[in-house]
């Protein structure tokens, strides 16, 4: 087994590139990072200034997204973690995935929020209230047409397009 070493905190999330070739993490001492699994080498890595709650690669392998403490959503260019994109989402964002062909990004928030984002700009696609308290997760489905949130209200919900 390997281990990957380079946070200054404990790790909050983790996700594997699509061809298994390398990991993305976030952690509460604020970073996110890059890794080859197999080596353990550090790829690339940013301090955002702001608490990383998860990270999601695009389906291309691309690029990173990430919810943050500080009511963002950014995108950053996986090979550098350089040209980050943000958006304000209002609230602080606790989950962000890539629907699975890149056409997409979702995020979730700490007032129950729920917004569809064109990942190229950034712009909203769609906002919803979608719970009455902290959504905790989101995944979306292998097909995309399905999203899945689960809140701190105790409901499970699944939204379409």
């Amino acid at each position: 087994t390997g281990k990957l070493k380079g946070h200054s905190g404990d790790i909050l999330c983790i996700a594997w590139s699509r061809d298994g070739r390398r990991v993305a993490t976030t952690s509460n001492g604020g970073e996110v990072k890059t890794w080859g699994p197999v080596t353990g080498v550090e790829m690339a890595g940013v301090s955002p200034g702001f608490l990383p709650m998860s990270v999601a690669w695009s389906p291309d392998m691309k690029f990173i997204l990430t919810a943050d403490t500080g009511r963002a959503v950014t995108i950053y260019r996986s090979s550098d973690m350089t040209l980050p994109r943000s958006a304000n989402h209002g609230c602080e964002v606790r989950w962000a995935e890539f629907d699975p062909e890149g056409r997409y990004a979702v995020s979730g928030d700490d007032g129950g929020g729920l917004i569809v984002w064109d990942p190229a700009t950034l712009k909203p696609l769609r906002s919803l209230e979608a719970h009455n308290e902290a959504i905790h997760q989101l995944l979306v489905t292998p097909n995309g047409r399905f999203i899945v949130t689960a809140s701190g209200d105790g409901a499970v919900k699944l939204w379409s397009d």
